[in-house]
C-alpha cells in the first residue's frame, strides 16, 4: 500500500537514494499511525520534539543544535524524539546516527533510515510523494478531458452524450485523461488532480462504437490534470 513506510522508501528511492540503516521491519509500519492521538502530528520535517513529525528528519542543522544542549539535555531530547514514537528517523547528508540513536531506535522498535540528500531536497521530495500517495480520492462517474490546457469533467446521467461531446472534442485536438470512472485526489485544499485508472487508460466507450482505443499517443491522451471546470449535462 502507498501508506507505508516499505512503500515510501520502494517509490522515492531513485530520488531521495534512502536506505535502510536498521533492519526493515518484517511488517507493514503506517506512516499516518495507528493511535489516533497522533493523526495530528506533520508527516515529515525537520527534528521537532514540541510537535513532532511522523517522519523525523535530522541534517547537520539538527546534530550542531543537539552538540550545544549538553550531554544531559542530548540523552533526554533523544529519549523523547523516540518515545514519541515516530514512523522513523531519518538521517540525511550522509549523516552516521551516534550510538545513543541506535540504542534507543533498538528500545523502541523505530526505524532509523539514511539518506546522502541534503534536508531541504530531501523533505521537499518526500512532501510532494506523501501529498499525493496520502491524499484523499473519490471516483465520479463521467469523462475527463483536457481543454485548452484545462481539465474539464462531463458529468450527467448514462447516455445523456458524455462520451460523444468527448469524442468531438478529442477530434478538434483536445486530449482523453478518463472515460467513464476517472479518480480525483485532493493534493491541495483547493486543487483536485484527475488521473485515469489503469485498466481504462486510453480507452473511450461511445454508444454505437462500442470501444474506441486512442493507443498511448499524446497527441490524442493526457495523464493528469487539475480540474477547472465541471459540466452537467
Amino acid at each position: 500500500m502507498a501508506d507505508s513506510l516499505q512503500s515510501l522508501i520502494r517509490h522515492t528511492g531513485p530520488r531521495t537514494r534512502l536506505r535502510w540503516l536498521t533492519p526493515e521491519p518484517g511488517t507493514r509500519r503506517p506512516l499516518r499511525g495507528d493511535d489516533p492521538t497522533l493523526s495530528g502530528q506533520a508527516l515529515v520535517g525537520s527534528l521537532n520534539c514540541i510537535h513532532p513529525n511522523r517522519l523525523q528528519v535530522i541534517g547537520r542543522a539538527e546534530l550542531v543544535y543537539l552538540a550545544g544542549l549538553g550531554a544531559t539535555a542530548f540523552a533526554e531530547t533523544i529519549e523523547k524524539l523516540f518515545t514519541d514514537r515516530p514512523t522513523a528517523v531519518i538521517f540525511c547528508d550522509g549523516i552516521e546516527p551516534e550510538p545513543l540513536f541506535w540504542d534507543w531506535a533498538e528500545r523502541t522498535g523505530t526505524p532509523l533510515i539514511g539518506s546522502p540528500v541534503s534536508d531541504e531536497e530531501l523533505i521537499n521530495q518526500l512532501r510532494y510523494y506523501l501529498t499525493h500517495a496520502l491524499a484523499e480520492r473519490k471516483t465520479i462517474h463521467g469523462v475527463f478531458i483536457e481543454v485548452l490546457g484545462m481539465g474539464v469533467l462531463l458529468a450527467g446521467d448514462p447516455a445523456v452524450g458524455k462520451s460523444e461531446l468527448a469524442l468531438d472534442l478529442i477530434s478538434r485536438g483536445h486530449r482523453l485523461i478518463a472515460d467513464d470512472a476517472p479518480q480525483f485526489a485532493r493534493v491541495a485544499p483547493e486543487k483536485l488532480e484527475g488521473t485515469c485508472p489503469d485498466a481504462l487508460l486510453d480507452f473511450l466507450e461511445v454508444r454505437g462504437l462500442a470501444l474506441v482505443q486512442f493507443g498511448s499517443s499524446l497527441s490524442l491522451c493526457f495523464c493528469s490534470i487539475f480540474i477547472t471546470w465541471a459540466v452537467e449535462l
